[in-house]
């Protein structure tokens, strides 16, 4: 009721109606959805900013690592180092890569990179679980039974072996799977 409308009634002694309450402005909703649309954006922003940090985390980690292989390479190529450096550093990339068996094609490029400088030295590794057991490349350490593979068969690699230009340098540690007899 405008001003007009209430002092006609007064005069006329009409009691007025109590206003309606009334909603909030359509100025008022706008406000709201936007503020509902600014927390929704700060919020998959933070979302954003976590996922940037651990991208960034995952590639310095596998950064480290190809530093590790490029200055092992290095020091092989100037021959400060022997081989056995080289197995040293192999083997501890080997043995976490089975540990987190990594599923981002980041860590398999980053393993078959390591591989294949590996190779170029003359170097294969023996690591590989679930083959047959080989008395030619593997040490047996001890045995478990697993129904999921053959029976004789790699259950798990406990120190990788190598090769030397198809020479057996050190045998693979292996635990072999036993099945129980019947």
């Amino acid at each position: 009721m405008n001003i007009l409308q209430t002092w006609l009634a007064k005069l006329a002694g009409i009691k007025p109606e109590p206003e309606a309450p009334q909603g909030p402005s359509p100025l008022e909703i706008q406000a709201q959805e936007n503020g509902d649309r600014i927390q929704a954006l700060e919020e998959e922003l933070r979302q954003q900013r976590r996922e940037m940090r651990r991208l960034r985390t995952a590639l310095e980690s596998l950064f480290g690592q190809q530093t590790g292989i490029a200055r092992t390479c290095a020091l092989l190529q100037a021959g400060k180092e022997g081989v056995q450096a080289v197995m040293d550093f192999a083997e501890a990339f080997v043995l976490r890569a089975l540990e987190e068996q990594d599923p981002r094609p980041e860590a398999a490029m980053l393993r078959a990179r390591l591989e294949e400088t590996l190779r170029a030295f003359g170097l294969e590794i023996v690591a590989a679980p679930g083959v047959p057991f080989d008395p030619q490349v593997h040490q047996a350490c001890d045995s478990e039974s697993s129904p999921d593979l053959p029976d004789s068969s790699v259950a798990r690699i406990v120190k990788p072996g190598f090769l030397l230009e198809g020479v057996l340098v050190r045998p693979a540690v292996v635990v072999v799977n036993r099945r129980p007899a019947c």
